[in-house]
């Protein structure tokens, strides 16, 4: 209903949802004891029990308009006949279709009444029908409440073996524990009880959990993915005649093509819903699609229709005890108070926004409100009163991350609570509170590598015929991407590709155990400054507008500078340097102002001959070392520069000790047989890069990528070193070969990035002959590697490259490597040339060997081959490889 709508669950596993096109090739009707009748008019008038059953078909199917007049006709011929027990369940089906029109807290006290009866409590059927009713009010108005509903009401659906209500049960205990913040057990129920559903032919609460997923996808801003979803819950419903209207996927798509920018079929999407939910007196939804339209004409401009619109739910809300969607209306409507300068109005909406997820128990929203109302607190003066709403609301964000599946959905987990780091951090450097400002960024910024690394334990893909048939499934799809040279085929595919991963993550998360998190705090400011030679600089920039911020951490001082351009102003240059760059055209007036914007202005730069870069928001695909100081000299070639998550990150990858010491020295990969990938013949400049998966049947060979495996290897290797060149270079042999023994890795290869897919992105190495596999490496594969290595050097393209996921950083390959075990990665910002990539990491092997530190060796290959190309020398050719994480020291030589 109205508050699951509002409960917008979003962590990844919740993608699991959508293995159901993977697993039903067809939606079938309901079953057994809610079979469909194939109308009301075959149905005995004077049969109050074949009324009822009717009712109950539709109430199973969403479809309360159909249900209430039926329920209300049985109630009352059973009242007639003096059959108590059934006219008591009749009307408890006759209130829960009337909901919207009443009280939630009257309803659920009546309910609770009932159920403490004789009546009820002797009568496992009817008790398991006041249960699920109270649940489904109580997620309203008491989360803590619908717990104990739905946890009795699943015990009692299993004993009376009603397989439907159990996975329901299921199903809605997982939506209260997202909102009780544990993510990982919400995943496990919900996706187990989409899967049940469609087995059993529960069509009505198929549609429910494609409702949920299309609202988790929007929560992490996928909004075609979201579209896709919410697309394909209207269809199923409209395929089935007596499903009701499935308000929850038309207020999702509304909100989803509102944020894509589709005006026009938002509110029309949106129309649709708000008139039928008038026709049907669904106030809970009148209320929530008026909150979306809300949002809409405050996209179009039209503020004060929004103000209407608000207002108009609010009291909607207010009426009938909607609690959850109070909550929302509220923050919404502060938010326009707040802009016109209305602060006093704006004050009293959050204030009841923040009691409304507090009185829930929405653990979810409850940071939310907590910084918004922090913001307004500073607007007003109450700076004080602000750090401890700060300070509450990232103690709540700290409890749902360390509840969360996987890195990437703690990962978006922060990226959703972005603005609570920002506003603290803000509100820090206002009162020059190094400490605070420090502790702000580092509770967010590269938290999922950070968590990674402290809780990382090596896990074996489990051997289960579903996980081996669900990844088989994988590559059977991925194969046929490869070959496919039909857009409207590879859509297809890429859809398809989409249900199995996420078919395999689920399975994944039900198998491997997963270490307990422990709440962790970043590590002190006083221990980073320790750790810095006195000619190295942390620059930790902050974006957002008007200003930015750099905050300079160096051995004996820490400062905060505030620039003079915000966040649109610098990624607007960053895009138009790069764009440039890319194409071979002069960048030097950009990139000469992006260095007077981004450095010139920060002291603790001045004399440092190592940066080391916290980037922020497009800053993650910037090469900072191509910048230019006013006279047209390249920032590298005075300074070195390494990328990192954040300062604690670095801090661990420094500190963290090694289970045992690497015994080899070297593992190349290259000259891979692609020729199987493509077709026809492909003229131009051969790139190590393709955008996603629909250009895979273009891969070329890389004849570069043979030599510059063999130069690594004289230049580094030794005894037990391995390269696996030509036939060799397959994906088996890799995984094969005992990868934490060795020092170094050095893959050159083909990649394809994925910034709408974290977890697609993947390196493209070999196949085996005669064997159907796809040859790919991907993210989630890489993350379980045990490594052991003091580099990782990716010589392909777009391996830096990855989904923003706000304060918390990018997700990207070269992440992937860190979280295996790496200390630090060699990735490429964009398309990388073979030829000047052989030549570039010649020469950085050439430095390594000289056991130079990592960093520099990075600093002065791309010198030499400066020196080579000669005249400007182009950017593109050198300053697209970039050093992830520690590169202060050389590389081990076992």
């Amino acid at each position: 209903m109205v508050g699951q709508r509002r409960a917008r669950v979003y962590i990844s596993l919740l993608a699991a949802l959508s293995v159901v096109a993977g697993i039903a090739g067809v939606w079938v009707f309901l079953t057994g004891r809610h079979r469909r009748i194939t109308s009301t008019q075959s149905v005995s008038s004077n049969d109050p029990r074949a009324i009822l059953a009717e009712a109950n078909h539709f109430a199973f199917l969403s479809n309360v308009y159909q249900a209430l007049p039926l329920y209300a006709k049985a109630e009352q011929m059973f009242r007639e006949r003096g059959d108590k027990r059934n006219e008591l369940y009749a009307k408890i089906g006759r209130l829960r279709a009337e909901a919207e029109t009443m009280s939630f807290v009257k309803l659920s006290d009546f309910l609770g009444a009932k159920l403490a009866t004789p009546l009820v409590q002797n009568d496992p059927d009817l008790k398991l029908w006041c249960l699920t009713a109270k649940g489904m009010t109580d997620i309203e108005v008491n989360v803590p409440a619908a717990k104990k509903d739905w946890q009795a009401a699943e015990v009692l659906a299993r004993e009376l073996k009603e397989k439907q209500w159990e996975a329901r049960a299921n199903g809605e205990l997982g939506l209260i524990a997202f909102l009780q913040g544990d993510a990982l057990k919400a995943g496990r129920l919900v996706g187990g009880a989409l899967l049940s559903a469609i087995k059993s032919g529960d069509v009505g609460a198929e549609i429910r959990y494609l409702e949920l997923l299309g609202n988790g996808f929007e929560v992490q801003r996928r909004h075609e993915e979201a579209l896709m979803v919410f697309d394909h819950a209207i269809s199923v419903a409209n395929s089935c005649k007596d499903c009701g209207f499935p308000y929850m996927a038309y207020e999702g798509r509304g909100e989803a093509l509102t944020a894509l920018g589709k005006t026009d079929d938002a509110r029309s999407t949106l129309t649709k819903s708000l008139n039928t939910a008038r026709r049907e007196q669904r106030q809970g939804h009148e209320a929530q699609t008026l909150i979306f339209l809300g949002k809409l004409s405050l996209k179009t401009g039209d503020e004060t229709e929004a103000i209407n619109e608000m207002e108009e739910a609010a009291a909607i809300a207010g009426k009938f005890n909607y609690y959850q969607l109070d909550e929302d209306d509220l923050f919404e409507l502060a938010q326009i108070y707040e802009q016109r300068g209305e602060l006093a109005k704006a004050e009293k909406r959050l204030a009841a926004a923040r009691d409304a997820s507090m009185r829930l128990g929405d653990r979810y929203s409850l940071p939310r409100d907590l910084t918004a109302l922090a913001r307004l607190e500073v607007r007003l003066g109450k700076n004080q009163e602000a750090e401890s709403l700060y300070d509450e609301a990232e103690d709540i964000i700290d409890a749902l991350v360390m509840n969360a599946p996987g890195p990437y959905s703690g990962g978006s987990f922060v990226d959703e609570a972005s603005a609570t780091y920002l506003g603290d951090f803000e509100l820090a450097a206002q009162t020059n509170n190094m400490n605070r400002a420090f502790r702000a960024l580092e509770r967010a910024r590269g938290r999922t590598v950070r968590d990674a690394l402290e809780r990382r334990s090596p896990t074996k893909e489990p051997n289960t015929p579903a996980y081996q048939e669900a990844e088989n499934a994988i590559s059977a799809v991925q194969l046929k991407l490869m070959r496919s040279e039909d857009a409207s085929e590879r859509a297809q595919l890429l859809e398809d590709l989409e249900y199995r991963e996420q078919e395999l993550a689920y399975l994944n998360d039900i198998t491997l155990p997963r270490a307990p998190m422990r709440l962790w705090q970043p590590v002190s400011l006083r221990v980073v400054q320790a750790s810095l030679a006195p000619d190295e600089v942390i620059l930790e920039y902050v974006l957002d507008d008007p200003h930015s911020f750099c905050l300079s951490i160096g051995r004996n001082a820490v400062s905060i500078t505030k620039m003079n351009a915000g966040r649109q102003q610098i990624e607007g240059l960053t895009g138009q340097y790069l764009f440039q760059v890319k194409a071979l055209k002069p960048a030097s007036n950009l990139a000469k102002e992006l260095y007077s914007i981004l450095l010139a202005p920060i002291p603790a730069a001045v004399g440092k001959t190592h940066f080391i870069i916290v980037p922020d928001g497009e800053l993650y695909l910037l090469p900072f070392d191509a910048l230019e100081y006013p006279s047209g000299k390249y920032l590298v070639q005075s300074v070195d520069v390494t990328y990192v998550p954040s300062a604690s990150v670095r801090q661990i990858l420094i500190d963290r000790k090694r289970g045992h010491p690497p015994t080899r020295t070297f593992l190349g990969l290259g000259d891979v047989a692609y020729s199987p990938y493509h077709s026809g013949s492909i003229k131009g400049r051969i790139m190590r890069g393709l955008y996603d998966l629909e250009g895979v049947h273009q891969l070329r060979n890389l004849p570069g990528s043979k030599q510059e495996v063999l130069n690594a290897e004289k230049a580094l290797g030794g005894p037990g070193s391995v390269m696996l060149l030509g036939s060799k270079a397959t994906l088996t042999a890799l995984e094969a070969e005992p990868l934490g023994d060795f020092s170094i890795l050095h893959l050159a290869v083909h990649s394809i990035p994925s910034t709408e897919f974290p977890t697609r992105a993947a390196l493209v190495l070999g196949r085996d002959a005669g064997k159907d596999q796809d040859g790919l490496l991907q993210e989630w594969q890489i993350i379980d590697l045990s490594l052991n290595a003091d580099l990782v050097t990716l010589s392909a393209c777009d391996t830096g490259v990855g989904r923003i996921e706000g304060e918390e950083g990018v997700t990207d390959l070269a992440d992937a490597f860190l979280f295996a075990g790496a200390k630090s990665v060699v990735a490429s910002l964009w398309e990388s040339d073979d030829e000047y990539t052989a030549a570039l990491m010649q020469q950085f092997y050439r430095h390594l060997a000289q056991h130079e530190d990592k960093e520099v060796a990075l600093q002065q290959a791309k010198l030499d081959l400066i020196r080579e190309i000669g005249g400007d020398a182009p950017p593109f050719y050198w300053a697209g490889f970039i050093l992830e994480g520690e590169g202060s020291s050389p590389v081990t030589i076992p």
